[in-house]
């Protein structure tokens, strides 16, 4: 949908306890993802220029991570998410093809360097209808 830089400051959301210099310049990418056809989700992202040193629209058209990890080299180390749920304001809802005050399912991802270093955050927005999730836990 959208790709452009703006600073820290203009973010619409920052993760708890994130503080960077206001004038910090963020790669803000609002992407619609399509599942057989039919909207599935909405994903608001933020990469940290100075990490993710380049995007373009053809790569944020494919697997921003795949180009991250096969192109620029960054070595990942891990996620932490926080699911929830919220009711869609007009903007997600029309991407969704849904009613401003429909339910979603929220999933916030923060991705993290294997040196612990945040580069990426995201706020996802779920189709409710077009949604389904599997979760496989090992239990010893």
């Amino acid at each position: 949908v959208s790709l452009e830089e703006i600073q820290f400051k203009d973010a619409a959301f920052v993760p708890e306890g994130l503080s960077l210099s206001p004038e910090t310049i963020l790669y803000f990418v609002k992407r619609l993802r399509l599942l057989y056809g039919k909207p599935f989700v909405v994903e608001h992202s933020y990469y940290i220029k100075s990490l993710v040193p380049y995007l373009n629209h053809e790569i944020v058209e494919q697997s921003i991570f795949h180009y991250l990890k096969e192109v620029v080299k960054l070595k990942f180390g891990f996620a932490d998410k926080i699911i929830r749920t919220e009711k869609l304001t007009q903007e997600v809802a029309t991407l969704l093809e849904l009613k401003k005050d429909d339910p979603t399912l929220v999933i916030i991802d923060e991705a993290y360097l294997s040196n612990g270093a945040l580069f990426n955050y995201s706020k996802l927005y779920y189709h409710y209808e077009n949604s389904e999730f599997f979760m496989h836990a090992t239990m010893k």
